[in-house]
């Protein structure tokens, strides 16, 4: 209980601080709609256009991942990266070579993965139920894409078995 009152009080304030300065320094601008922040100017436009269609497509969604949690998205080229805490996720090539339907598929796997993970640290004793609650969320994902037509290739990648690293 004191490590997650620890985490929550002064480490994730300490590193939104440091992160958004670290962002600031190396020149990057970022786009922000509520609380989704995204950085790296090499992408924000189709960022942009991704929240306007998200709101088209499912505007209660849109609503939570503009009002109601608190997500930070930033561009790492090679590796797509995500935190639970403190609920920041690179997007890579693999996401923005799908344009605007791999940034939303990103946005949603991450809506869909901080409302399953409402606390942001996992002891090892709740590791075992929170694979299972990724797994679910993977499939939610996918099942999301798949209603609203996007590219089965994209749709596929969250529907295969992953256990995936909590």
């Amino acid at each position: 209980m004191k490590v997650r009152l620890l985490i929550a009080y002064i480490y994730a304030p300490l590193f939104w601080s440091m992160f958004c300065i670290l962002q600031r320094l190396m020149g990057h601008s970022r786009f922000r709609v509520g609380t989704l922040t995204f950085w790296k100017p090499e992408f924000l436009s189709t960022c942009r256009a991704s929240v306007e269609r998200l709101h088209s497509l499912d505007p209660e969604l849109h609503e939570r991942v503009t009002e109601r949690e608190r997500l930070c998205f930033y561009y790492s080229g090679k590796r797509s990266e995500q935190a639970l805490f403190p609920r920041s996720s690179s997007i890579s090539d693999a996401y923005t070579d799908w344009h605007s339907d791999g940034i939303i598929s990103r946005l949603v796997y991450a809506a869909f993965l901080a409302n399953a993970f409402p606390r942001q640290v996992i002891t090892a004793a709740e590791r075992p139920a929170a694979r299972a609650s990724h797994r679910d969320v993977m499939t939610r994902t996918g099942a999301w894409l798949a209603a609203r037509s996007f590219p089965e290739p994209l749709v596929a990648c969250f529907q295969e078995n992953i256990s995936g690293n909590i």
